[in-house]
């Protein structure tokens, strides 16, 4: 597992994920880490994200063929135009209670498909290396 390459806007990069899906989501109930099964648009590459702790998680629309606009994680006690984006983005949210430093907000954006935000303590990446062709 490694931690995710993330920009400085707070976009995930490394990972084949733009234009791909959304495969499953599942909730590890001995450690409550949720983990979000992707797959690249070419389908040549699977991944999971493990949203580690999350104290909130929000899923909206998941429907069959969720396509991936893009993944964002930004430190809550940031206070730079990243951080000023994410909370333009939740801002009016009845279901995002606010985070709290030592916590991050976790962004999955669609273009078709489900919405994710969370609330956690960090993201790791898990790369399938069964499905990476190389």
């Amino acid at each position: 597992m490694s931690q995710p390459l993330v920009d400085e806007n707070g976009f995930l990069r490394g990972l084949p994920h733009h234009d791909g899906f959304v495969l499953g989501v599942l909730i590890d109930e001995a450690d409550r880490d949720v983990r979000i099964a992707i797959q690249s648009a070419d389908k040549e590459t699977r991944a999971v994200l493990v949203v580690r702790r999350p104290r909130m998680f929000v899923m909206n629309n998941f429907r069959e063929g969720n396509t991936i606009l893009n993944i964002r994680l930004v430190d809550a006690a940031r206070s730079d135009a990243a951080a000023a984006d994410i909370h333009s983005i939740l801002a009016g949210r009845a279901d995002f209670p606010g985070a709290s430093i030592g916590e991050s907000i976790f962004i999955l954006e669609s273009s078709f498909g489900a919405d994710i935000i969370s609330i956690c303590r960090g993201l790791e990446v898990e790369i399938d290396s069964k499905f990476v062709v190389k």
